[in-house]
Parts: C-alpha cells; structure tokens; sequence
C-alpha cells in the first residue's frame, strides 16, 4: 500500500505537467567541481515525455563555445533532450534562420524537474560546424577532471564512448 504512491509518481508528476508550449523551464549545468552555471530560461517549443525541445535567445556577442561561429544578438538556440539520456544538443541559429551549428554536450544522463532540467557536464563534447565534419573536443579537460578527482576513470570512459557514438550517429539526437 505504502508503495503504490512512489511507482505511480512520475505518472501523477507528469499528468501536472507544467511543460506545455510557451512555458519556461530553468536550465542547471552543473560542472564536475559542483559549481552550477544556469544557462537561462529556455522556452518550451514542443514536449512529449520523455523528449523536450526549448528556445533561447541570445542577447550578446562572442563565439560559441567549441564553434568557430559568432554568437550575435537575435541567434536562437534550440536545445533537444531527452530525459535519461547522456548527451543533448544545442542547434545555433542566426536571427534569419541560417544554421551556424551544433553543439553535442555530453553529461550525466538528463534529469526533468517541474521547472527545471539538470544536468552534470562532462567536459567532453563534440561540435559540428555548418559544412565541416563532427569532431570531439575538449578530452583534456576531461582528462583534468579525472586527474582532480571529480570525475571516475570509469565515467571518462562512458563520456569518451557517448562522443564516439555521436561521431558514428548511433545515439539518440533528434
């Protein structure tokens, strides 16, 4: 009797599910030395559980992280997930549509909150740059973290497939 309420939990979570199109959901990038970076509030564009995709925009100017693309006021982020999974991909947009390119962060597998969605980074990642290939970055800081002692030999090594299997397009990306 005491169970019946924690097995049906996410069913009764999801059926008050306040991720409908037009809502805003906080996301919690959480770095291997715990220190949290909230990229912004993205809104929601379309959600069937377990999946999520959400739009941000970009109010600076800079490069994008791992991209040798410029980052402008106006850019639209679309950011696909699925909850559970171990990586998820930002798609860079300029203001007319034109896309700059896509960014695949690898993480601890995706966690949905009411308002918000959680995640440890990785390091690792892999980048694919409107007209060139994919290719993995970052593995040094991978390496860092596992020499610090934030990150287990045994992780790195499920980071370093997870990135393998974007290369070879055998992951879920949507």
């Amino acid at each position: 009797e005491k169970y019946s309420v924690e097995e049906n939990l996410d069913e009764m979570l999801w059926d008050l599910n306040p991720w409908s199109p037009g809502n805003v959901v906080l996301l919690e990038h959480i770095r291997a030395n715990g220190e949290k970076v909230h990229l912004g509030r993205a809104v929601i564009q379309e959600f069937r559980y377990p999946c999520v995709s959400m739009e941000r925009k970009m109010h600076t100017y800079g490069v994008y992280d791992g991209l040798n693309t410029k980052k402008e006021k106006g850019d639209r982020v679309i950011t696909d997930m699925k909850e559970g999974e171990w990586v998820f991909v930002h798609s860079y947009y300029s203001s007319n549509g034109k896309l700059k390119g896509r960014y695949y962060n690898i993480c601890t597998p995706v966690e949905f909150y009411p308002y918000k969605i959680r995640y440890l980074d990785l390091e690792v990642d892999v980048v694919e740059e409107e007209g060139r290939p994919k290719k993995i970055i970052d593995t040094e800081k991978l390496e860092k973290r596992v020499e610090e002692g934030y990150i287990s030999n045994r992780l790195q090594k499920k980071a370093i497939e997870v990135a393998q299997e974007i290369m070879e397009g055998t992951i879920w990306i949507r």
